[in-house]
């Protein structure tokens, strides 16, 4: 009689474990072999962190950094279609390279008449810093993992943080409470507005602030 083989795996991180069992009827079935192969975790030894979850973080920034660009270049193209600025303002306006305190600017467009170059500037910088918006509200509440908790913890206080000084402060937009709120001063005439990994403070700024405030004062 014709005997029958079957394979067995225990799949792991770091290795494959195997058994090959062959049988004629329930009653001779043997091990022919079995055993484990051991191979590099995908690990990184320092971080302790899979090295696919490194390589998506790249291209994470990468695809940002990607995405603003695009945001940008159509900005400008609108501008020109729109005809609030010419190709000669634009290409004066890219030589310069825009306005590095451009918080500043928006902040004076609160009580002032603005250049279209300054209006591109406060426009720009809106659409690439956006602010949170939560994409995942309905997997959020289904979610079940000690790691989907504690991120969706995080946000939380993240939001609670804005909304306590946003509002505590009665700023007048949100370039308002970054220049002038003591929790985003640094020790330079720039303010640091950018959640950083060893950081105590955490915030996100609300993008349904930002699109009020753009509404509202358009």
């Amino acid at each position: 009689m014709e005997r029958k083989y079957g394979i067995g795996l225990d799949i792991g991180i770091g290795s494959v474990g195997y058994a090959v069992i062959s049988k004629t009827n329930a009653y001779d079935a043997r091990i022919e072999d079995l055993g484990a192969r051991i191979f590099s975790s995908g690990e990184n030894v320092k971080s302790r962190a899979s090295n696919a979850q490194e390589r998506r973080s790249y291209r994470g920034v990468r695809r940002l950094i990607r995405r603003r660009k695009h945001r940008k270049s159509r900005v400008k193209k609108f501008f020109l279609k729109i005809k609030m600025i010419n190709e000669i303002q634009l290409k004066i306006w890219q030589e310069h390279g825009g306005n590095q305190n451009v918080l500043h600017t928006r902040i004076k467009g609160l009580t002032e008449k603005l250049t279209p170059e300054e209006i591109l500037d406060c426009i720009i910088h809106i659409c690439n810093h956006r602010g949170y918006r939560n994409f995942y509200e309905e997997d959020d509440t289904n979610s079940n993992s000690a790691a989907d908790k504690k991120e969706a913890q995080k946000i939380a206080e993240g939001l609670k943080g804005f909304d306590e000084i946003y509002y505590s402060g009665n700023y007048r937009s949100v370039a308002d409470m970054i220049v002038n709120d003591e929790a985003f001063k640094t020790g330079t005439a720039f303010v640091d507005y950018r959640n950083h990994d060893k950081s105590e403070r955490y915030i996100l700024i609300k993008r349904e602030v930002l699109k009020g405030y753009v509404t509202t004062n358009s």
